[in-house]
């Protein structure tokens, strides 16, 4: 049960950060214009990579602690392509449609 609050509280956390702080949303809509009015998009996204990678970090050590070490790697990998399944466009935001 642990493992679970563990999980759904980062999860929770990168995505309200992403969605609904300025910075986060800012940055998730347009990258340029976010830069032009002064937020750090390197920063944020930065920011939002160490979130992801501390989910990640996380839950590898759990798994090492409540199972067995081997299944360190298989928890990570499942974590990452559930990820990517959910939100295939990244945590960021929606792919960017080029007028031409």
């Amino acid at each position: 049960m642990q493992i679970v609050i563990w999980l759904v509280t980062f999860l929770a956390m990168l995505t309200l950060f992403t969605r609904y702080s300025r910075m986060g949303r800012a940055c998730a809509e347009d990258l340029k214009m976010a830069s032009l009015l002064g937020i750090n998009t390197d920063r944020v996204i930065s920011l939002t990579f160490v979130i992801g990678a501390a989910v990640l970090g996380i839950a590898e050590a759990l798994t090492s602690a409540y199972l067995s070490t081997e299944y360190k790697d298989v928890v990570s990998f499942t974590l990452l392509i559930v990820v990517l399944l959910v939100m295939p466009t990244g945590i960021l935001g929606r792919p960017e449609v080029e007028k031409v």
